[in-house]
């Protein structure tokens, strides 16, 4: 099936209300069946609008890339604690832990304010640039993992943080233990290379990830370590 693309909001509106079933995708890579409805792709929509390092947000389109705004970040000096190899939508529309959800959440977490657009093709926009706005319901959030069944995202403002010194994946024996432990490392990934493997996700100064690693360590009689990884290229080691 293909896709309609539409260029503006007020084309996307018109596609809205002009079909009675209509299925977002961010660049056309899913398979879309028939029975699924009119497919349209937000690929148009796919802006970095604005980038705050005084209040640490990030305001987006859904269909920019996320390497892409995670590199727009970078030479701001911030940093987006998620992984996902293809556009915020579905970023959000899946809403799946990464290898930093231990201590950052999910990425409907990082959710702070949202323009949304309603089946009825109404703009609804909720929430505000801040972590501690708590006024109205939380329709931004609820959109997080729905797969675009209770509308779609048209600009969404996602917290970001400074950008730490340096992220390691450190290899453990036992990532319950290392998840439970004094390190608080920021997620865990289990990785099958042959064997299933498991890592933990360690980031900040360069002397606190070398601490962790030390006490971490303890938990592991395995030697191989993973690399660390400079803040300057933040692409993942395993």
């Amino acid at each position: 099936m293909e896709c309609e693309r539409p260029r503006n909001l007020k084309e996307l509106i018109a596609t809205v209300l002009s079909h009675e079933s209509v299925h977002f995708v961010g660049f056309g890579r899913h398979l879309v069946t028939e029975h699924e409805g009119h497919c349209v792709s937000l690929s148009e929509f796919n802006r970095v609008l604005e980038v705050s390092n005084s209040d640490l947000y990030v305001t987006v389109e859904p269909g920019a890339h996320v390497n892409e705004v995670k590199e727009v970040l970078r030479t701001r000096n911030l940093f987006l604690p998620v992984h996902h190899d293809g556009s915020i939508g579905g970023l959000l529309g899946l809403n799946l832990p990464s290898e930093f959800s231990f201590w950052f959440g999910y990425p409907s977490d990082l959710v702070l304010e949202a323009k949304t657009l309603t089946g009825l093709g109404e703009v609804v926009r909720t929430g505000a640039k801040t972590p501690k706005f708590s006024s109205g319901y939380k329709v931004y959030k609820a959109l997080a993992g729905a797969l675009g069944l209770l509308g779609a995202y048209l600009e969404v403002t996602l917290r970001v943080f400074p950008r730490p010194e340096v992220i390691a994946y450190l290899k453990v024996r036992n990532g319950l233990k290392a998840l439970e432990s004094p390190v608080r490392p920021w997620g865990g990934i289990v990785r099958n290379f042959g064997e299933l493997e498991t890592f933990v996700t360690v980031g900040g100064w360069r002397e606190k990830v070398d601490k962790a690693e030390e006490a971490l360590n303890a938990l592991s009689s395995s030697e191989e370590r993973p690399g660390l990884e400079e803040a300057e290229s933040c692409n993942r080691v395993v």
